[in-house]
Formats: structure tokens, sequence, C-alpha cells
């Protein structure tokens, strides 16, 4: 259900089944990747943090939580915190293109341009039709 009020944008009703979800199941990483979702399409971006933290408390060997952790401090601004987050995200599963693209948008922001193309090179190796891979190698 809560899915469901996500992909209508019901974010309310969405964010209130999501957190009756997570209470309920609250190993399920499923219903917390959506929470955070629906936190960040309502840009309540310290709440999707939290949630992220939690997510990674719960499952720290997965690509996908250190992932959303590292998005969620991008979305406050605090970038060089974020890296870590997604360093570590393909240090766990090196086919995540999102953490690539990721890293290599906070080298282009650093001035890192040769290590930002590596990035987007990397990106654009596992996935050949990433847009954003090619948007970032045509940025750098």
């Amino acid at each position: 259900m809560g899915q469901e009020y996500l992909q209508g944008r019901y974010l309310d009703e969405a964010i209130e089944t999501l957190q009756e979800a997570v209470r309920l199941k609250p190993h399920d990483r499923s219903f917390r990747c959506l929470l955070i979702d629906a936190y960040q399409k309502d840009q309540e971006y310290e709440k999707a943090s939290n949630v992220a933290r939690e997510a990674l408390a719960l499952s720290p060997r997965e690509a996908r939580p250190h992932f959303e952790a590292g998005q969620q401090l991008v979305n406050l601004g605090r970038y060089q915190e974020a890296r870590p987050y997604f360093e570590d995200a393909i240090r766990i599963d090196p086919s995540l293109t999102g953490a690539y693209n990721s890293v290599g948008d906070l080298r282009l922001r650093s001035g890192e341009y040769e290590a930002a193309l590596e990035s987007f090179e990397k990106a654009k190796s596992v996935d050949p039709r990433n847009l954003l891979a090619l948007r970032g190698l045509a940025r750098a």
C-alpha cells in the first residue's frame, strides 16, 4: 500500500504507511528503502538520512544501504562525509553504477576531473547505456 501511495505521489500517506510497515517488520530492508525514497521525495532529508543509517546498521554487508546513506548526506550538502559511503558500496558491489556516478559527481565538485572521468568510465563499463555516466563524462 505504501508503495502505491508513493507512486501516486501521496507522500504523507506513503510515509505513514511505510513507517508502520517498518515498525511491524523492522528487518525488512525493502520497507526502509521505500521510506527513504518517500522522505527524499518529500524533501525530508534528515529523516531520510536517519532511516538510511538504520538500514545500514541492520545490513552493513549490503551495498544499497551504504549507497542510500551517502545519497542522503549529499542531499544534506555534506559531500565529503558522503564519499566513503559510496566507496564502501562500490567495494561491496562493483556493479552498482549509481555509486560510481555519485563518486564521479563528488570528484567533479572538488575539481578532481581526471578522477571523475575514471569514476564515470567505470559506471559506463558496467552499463554502457547509463545516462548519468554519459552525462558525467561530458561534464568532466
